[in-house]
C-alpha cells in the first residue's frame, strides 16, 4: 500500500507505541511524542502554530536561533525517545542492539526513503552529508585526467571528498564561478554547459548554496549531466526539512544530506540516496552489504540516534513537507523584504522564486562580519558568518516567527547599521 499522510500517521503512531512498549517508556514521555504527532496531523489543513512548535524544542527561550543552516533544534519528544532508547540498549546491549534495534532502525530507514520519494533499496543512513559525499566520491572511479565540475561556493563537506580523490588519482577539479550576479536559472545551467569537456565525468553541486542561500537548478543540471553521460551528485545538506525533496523528480544519481539541520533530528544523523541505476557501477565500500541500517560493512551503528531520526522524520511527514516549505519560504521572504531597507548591506542572491530557500545572506560594507555576529549574539540572536564574502547568513525555520525577524531588525538598527 502506498504511503499517504493519513496512513503515515497511523504507521507512525503504531511504530511509536511499539517502541514505547519495548522501551517501557513512562506514560508522560509517551504522551508527549503521541501528542506531537496528533497535533501535527490536526494542523494539516490549518495554519502552523509557531508558538506550539517553539515549545516542542529544547531551545533556550532567551535566544533567537537564526542558524538552522549550521545545526537545527531537536524536538523534545525526539530527544526523549533517543535518550530512552540509549537507556534500553544499555540494559542488554548485544541482544537489543543486534536484534531489536536492527529491525526497528531498518523500518525507520524505509520510511526515510518515502520522505525523499525514493525506493527503500536506494537510501542508507549516514552520519552527515560529508560522509555521504565522501562515499560517492571514492566510489565513482575517477581516473587520471578526468574532471569533476562543481562551483566555488561549495561547502567543504561537499567538495573535500572530490578534492582528495582528484589529488590522489591525478584528476582535475573544475569550478563554475558563482560570484557572478545570476538572474536566471538558465544562466547557471549555461555556465556549467560551457565548462563541460570530453574529460568531464561528474557534476557535483549543492542543492542550496551554504554561502548565499541560493537554490540551485539541480533538476536542469541533472538533465544536462545525463545528456553528456555524466554522474550527477547533489549535496543536499540544507534541504530536507526545509524544502520538499523528491529525488526522482530531481533526477540526480546521488543525494547526500544531514538530518540534524532542518529535519531537527539527533546530531550526527544523515541520509544518502544512490539511484538504483548506478549502483552496479558506483559501489561505496560501506554499502557493499546493501542499504540496511546494519550490515557487516557498516559496523555497529548509533541505533538510538537512528530511532530518534525516524521520529523526527515521522513528525515532519505528518505535518506535511509542502506545508513546512511554504512557511519557511514565507518567513525568509519577510526577512528579505525587511533587510532591503538597509543601504549599507548587499543581498547576495536575487529575490526570485526559483532561487528562494530558507536561507539568505547579506554582505556588510562598513564592518567585519564576525564582529557584527558577536554583537548580535550579545543580544541573544544567533546567526552564521560567511567569511569568504564578509557576510551574515540568516536561516528561518518553522520554530522562528515574524517577531524573531523584527527583533533582528531592531538589533541591527541598534548596532548603527544604516
Amino acid at each position: 500500500m502506498p504511503y499517504t499522510r493519513r496512513n503515515f500517521l497511523s504507521g507512525s503512531l503504531q511504530s511509536l507505541f511499539s517502541l514505547a512498549a519495548l522501551l517501557a517508556i513512562p506514560a508522560e514521555r509517551l504522551s508527549g511524542a503521541e501528542s506531537a504527532l496528533r497535533e501535527a496531523w490536526q494542523t494539516r489543513s490549518g495554519r502552523l502554530d509557531i508558538g506550539s512548535i517553539q515549545a516542542k524544542t529544547l531551545l533556550d527561550p532567551n535566544i533567537i536561533h537564526l542558524n538552522t543552516g549550521t545545526l537545527g533544534a531537536c524536538l523534545k519528544h525526539v530527544f526523549d525517545l533517543t535518550q530512552e532508547s540509549w537507556r534500553h540498549l544499555e540494559k542488554n546491549p548485544a541482544i537489543v542492539g543486534f536484534h531489536e534495534f536492527t529491525k526497528l532502525t531498518d523500518e525507520k530507514r524505509r520510511r526515510a526513503a518515502v520522505f525523499l520519494s525514493a525506493d527503500p533499496d536506494e537510501v542508507a543512513f549516514t552520519r552527515n552529508t560529508t560522509e555521504g559525499m565522501n562515499l560517492v566520491a571514492q566510489a565513482v572511479g575517477l581516473k587520471p585526467g578526468d574532471e569533476v565540475l562543481t562551483t566555488n561556493h561549495e561547502h567543504p563537506g561537499g567538495y573535500v571528498g572530490w578534492k582528495f580523490v582528484c589529488e590522489a588519482v591525478g584528476a582535475k577539479w573544475v569550478q563554475v564561478d558563482m560570484n557572478r550576479p545570476f538572474q536566471e536559472p538558465e544562466e547557471i545551467v549555461d555556465s556549467f554547459r560551457q565548462k563541460i569537456t570530453a574529460r568531464t565525468r561528474v557534476i557535483s553541486v549543492a542543492h542550496v548554496l551554504f554561502t548565499t542561500g541560493l537554490r540551485m537548478p539541480v533538476q536542469q543540471l541533472s538533465r544536462l549531466a545525463h545528456e553528456h553521460g555524466l554522474f550527477m551528485a547533489v549535496d543536499g545538506a540544507q534541504v530536507p526539512g526545509m524544502l520538499h525533496v523528491n529525488v526522482k523528480k530531481i533526477g540526480c544519481d546521488s543525494y547526500a544530506s544531514s538530518s540534524h539541520k532542518w529535519l531537527m533530528a539527533p546530531k550526527g544523523s544523515g541520509l544518502l540516496y544512490l539511484r538504483k541505476g548506478v549502483q552496479k557501477q558506483v559501489r561505496p565500500l560501506m554499502l557493499a552489504g546493501g542499504m540496511g541500517s546494519y550490515t557487516a560493512y557498516t559496523g555497529t551503528r548509533n541505533f538510538p540516534a537512528l530511532l530518534g531520526h525516524g521520529a523526527a522524520i515521522e513528525w515532519q511527514q505528518v505535518l506535511g513537507p509542502a506545508k513546512i516549505e511554504k512557511r519557511v519560504l514565507a518567513l525568509s521572504n519577510y526577512c528579505y523584504e525587511k533587510l532591503t531597507a538597509f543601504k549599507s548591506i548587499r543581498m547576495l542572491r536575487p529575490r526570485r522564486k526559483d532561487f528562494d530557500s530558507g536561507m539568505l545572506a547579506f554582505a556588510l560594507s562598513d564592518r567585519k562580519n564576525r564582529d557584527f555576529a558577536k554583537a548580535l549574539q550579545k543580544r541573544g540572536i544567533i546567526v552564521k558568518v560567511v567569511p569568504m564574502l564578509n557576510a551574515i547568513r540568516i536561516s528561518t525555520h518553522i520554530y522562528n516567527s515574524e517577531k524573531d525577524i523584527d527583533h533582528l531588525i531592531r538589533a541591527m538598527h541598534s548596532e548603527k547599521l544604516s
